[in-house]
């Protein structure tokens, strides 16, 4: 395959991974639909099924105010 098909690929997989290391299961889903599996959301992610956002991680902390 082409370049550009090698790049999504590529991208598909280090989304995939992301998501098993950093990704949390929904906590909507399993309210809304407890028999199905909760989708994995990553940090300012939306829940296309319940709506549920999960928050961003914020990154402020080597910021030194004097």
């Amino acid at each position: 395959m082409g370049d550009m098909g090698d790049d999504f690929r590529e991208h598909k997989e280090y989304m995939k991974d992301r998501k098993e290391k950093e990704g949390i299961d929904c906590p909507g889903c399993r309210k809304v639909q407890p028999k199905r599996i909760p989708t994995r959301l990553l940090p300012g992610w939306k829940c296309k099924v319940c709506g549920y956002v999960r928050p961003k991680n914020n990154h402020n902390n080597n910021l030194t105010t004097h």
